[in-house]
């Protein structure tokens, strides 16, 4: 139960909208703009991929919502793709500078992190999850060292629930780690 809880609050669905409103107050944003963003957020950005991973689920086009099986993710992802550039040329009419960079970010670690799959399944919870715990940590430097009990948390969460190796988990842990490095200089 426990594992399933954790699994649930870092995942990446559950992570974005908090990562995402964090950096648009960060950026100054506020006021009917912000609200803006929510609702653009909200009905453009996060119910899709939510509803089409809802109804593969139900529709048995995946086994489940984690999407475990390999070779599922590969097709999946394509369409999580197609919904990414559509998300990004939504917060491109906000002109926000910030957001743009997450959302760059978002992308080039979707990018690669579909080229992995191509191959081998890491963990896109604990890849994710690093990266924005690694964006929270640098905001927020007092609270760090309690962030770093949640990566070793989460894959024990991953490999306990079944749906990771413990390979997998360190391979999502690491390549977090390198895209967060990657932000930390180019974003």
């Amino acid at each position: 139960m426990l594992a399933k809880v954790i699994s649930i609050i870092f995942e990446p669905f559950v992570l974005f909208p908090v990562i995402a409103i964090l950096v648009a107050l960060r950026s100054g944003m506020a006021g009917l703009p912000f609200y803006y963003f929510l609702c653009v957020f909200m009905f453009g950005i996060l119910l899709p991929p939510t509803i089409l991973r809802y109804w593969a689920v139900k529709t048995k086009r995946i086994t489940n919502w984690d999407i475990s099986d390999r070779k599922q993710r590969i097709k999946a992802f394509i369409f999580l793709a197609i919904l990414l550039c559509i998300d990004y040329v939504l917060i491109l009419f906000f002109g926000n500078l910030d957001i743009l960079r997450l959302m760059q970010l978002y992308i080039l670690t979707f990018g690669i992190f579909y080229c992995i799959t191509l191959f081998w399944k890491i963990s896109g919870h604990l890849t994710f999850t690093v990266i924005n715990l690694g964006i929270i940590s640098t905001w927020y430097p007092q609270i760090r060292s309690l962030l770093f009990i949640i990566p070793p948390l989460l894959a024990w969460s991953r490999v306990k629930l079944k749906r990771h190796t413990i390979a997998q988990t360190v391979g999502g842990i690491l390549f977090g780690g390198m895209m967060y490095e990657i932000w930390q200089r180019i974003f």
